[in-house]
Order: structure tokens, then C-alpha cells, then sequence
């Protein structure tokens, strides 16, 4: 009977050490497996802190390409920009001294209004009380017109006062030359006609060597020069 009670005794003892061991070692486990759920949540943490500030500093540097583009695009842009107003502004300068010196050029070659003029204010004595004669004056084409005539779109391009006296003269010597070719053809035209022509030969020959200093010309040079040729 003594045996069997401490062999039942020693049973116990074993269940109860292995019942302790089991439970020891789960709480070893339980610890373990806790221990990495919290290593994997903080790698977690770490890694999508990583990559977070991975994507903040890919932004900022995609943002600070494209603002740089932004900022290139614009400065080219300005550039060109400028670059096409400085050419129109140069070929608007080209034109308008080219038209000028057109211009001058024919506007010397009026020289025969200063003879007319003379002419028919010495027959006349300064005020006209009879018909002019085809005789009395040259033909219509000795005064040119056609540098004037074919820049009519390109006048503007002149200062304001240039386009004026400009504008002025020659429509005044247009209309002169129409009477003159009237004249010269045999018309019969009234005496107002002939009166108009008169006035306004005399005007004209009082503004043209003005109109050309107007213009940037000088007249003087090309006298003193006829005056070297003869």
C-alpha cells in the first residue's frame, strides 16, 4: 500500500512539473510572438516613414524640375519675344530711310518748277489775267511723281509733319500736272483752271528745297556740285 501511494505521489509530482513546463513555455512563446508583432510593426513604421520621406523628396525635386522648365520656357518665350520686336522695329527703320532717300532723290529732280514759276510771274507780272500757253510750259512728265505715286501704302511710315508736307506737295503738284497735260493736249479749260495752275506753281516752288531739308536732304550739296561739273 506504501508503494502504491508513492507511485501515485511521484505521478502527481511529474504531471504537475510538466503541466508547469508547458505553461512556462507558452508564455515564452506568447512573449516571442509579441516581441516580433511589435519588431514587424516598428520595421512597418520605419519602412513607410522610408518610403514617405523617399516620396516627399521625389516631389519637391519633380516640383523643382518643372518649375525650372516653367522658368526656361518663359525667358525663351520673353526672348523671342523681344528678339521679333527689335527685327520689326529695325525693318520699319530700314523702310522708312530707304522711302526718305527715295524721296530726296525725286523731289531734287523738281528743280524745273523754280523755271516755270519764274517764268510765268515775269510774263504775268505776279498775277495772271490771261490764259497759259502750251508754249509757256514744259510737258507734264518733267515733274515726277511715280516714287510718291507707288509708296502711297508705305507714306505712313514717315513722321507725322513729314507725311503732312509730304501728303501736300505732291497731291499739289498732281493736280498740276493734270492741267498742264490739259494744256498741253489742247484742252480749252476755264480760266480758273489756269488761275489754280499759276498759285500753285508758285506754291510749290516756294516748298520743295524745304520740304527735301524736311526729308534730311540738302540741296546745297547738289548745287555746289552741278556748279564743280560745269
Amino acid at each position: 500500500m506504501e508503494r502504491q501511494a508513492d507511485t501515485t505521489i511521484s505521478r502527481r509530482s511529474v504531471l504537475r512539473g510538466c503541466a508547469g513546463g508547458l505553461v512556462i513555455a507558452n508564455s515564452n512563446a506568447a512573449n516571442t510572438q509579441n516581441n516580433s508583432t511589435t519588431g514587424g510593426k516598428a520595421s512597418s513604421n520605419n519602412s513607410s516613414t522610408t518610403s514617405s520621406s523617399l516620396d516627399e523628396s521625389g516631389g519637391e525635386g519633380e516640383g523643382s524640375l518643372l518649375q525650372g522648365v516653367e522658368t526656361g520656357t518663359w525667358i525663351g518665350f520673353i526672348g523671342t519675344l523681344f528678339g521679333s520686336f527689335g527685327l520689326l522695329y529695325l525693318r520699319r527703320q530700314h523702310r522708312r530711310s530707304s522711302l526718305r532717300t527715295a524721296l530726296i532723290g525725286e523731289l531734287k529732280h523738281l528743280d524745273r518748277i523754280t523755271e516755270v514759276s519764274e517764268a510765268l510771274q515775269s510774263k504775268h507780272e505776279d498775277s495772271l489775267d490771261e490764259k497759259i500757253s502750251a508754249s509757256e510750259i514744259p510737258p507734264a512728265g518733267v515733274f515726277p511723281t511715280s516714287v510718291y505715286e507707288s509708296n502711297l501704302g508705305s507714306v505712313g511710315l514717315l513722321k507725322e509733319e513729314e507725311v503732312n508736307q509730304v501728303v501736300s506737295f505732291y497731291s499739289t503738284l498732281i493736280s498740276c500736272k493734270s492741267i498742264i497735260q490739259a494744256i498741253n493736249d489742247g484742252g480749252d479749260l476755264p480760266m480758273a483752271d489756269h488761275t489754280e495752275l499759276y498759285d500753285n506753281i508758285i506754291k510749290l516752288d516756294e516748298n520743295w528745297e524745304d520740304l527735301i531739308k524736311q526729308l534730311g536732304g540738302d540741296i546745297e550739296e547738289d548745287r555746289g556740285n552741278t556748279d564743280t561739273a560745269e
